[in-house]
């Protein structure tokens, strides 16, 4: 988020009129604030575009996890993060 509204800033550094304002720091302000709001839209689409995949492509095969791999601590962690991925695109298909 901070590279985009850093980007946007030198992308429009040219348009900024000193004569119709004198407070260059509320122009970039603007400037940040509004390529943070695509970045999180962005984000938003992307997160449900991947929801949309699982669920078509049955997220039961995708979220297999072998019980046989290596150290148990490292496999109860991420069981448990499988499981609540599971959980919440089950709420979401119930919706």
């Amino acid at each position: 988020m901070i590279c985009d509204g850093i980007e946007n800033c030198l992308q429009y550094i040219h348009n900024f009129d000193p004569s119709k304002s004198t407070n260059p720091f509320a122009y970039f302000t603007q400037i940040i604030y509004f390529a943070f709001l695509r970045r999180i839209s962005k984000e938003k689409k992307q997160l449900e575009i991947k929801a949309k995949i699982l669920e078509k492509s049955g997220f039961d095969e995708v979220l297999y996890t072998d019980s046989h791999t290596g150290d148990m601590a490292g496999y109860n962690s991420s069981h448990s993060d499988m499981n609540s991925i599971k959980e919440t695109l089950e709420m979401r298909s119930k919706r």
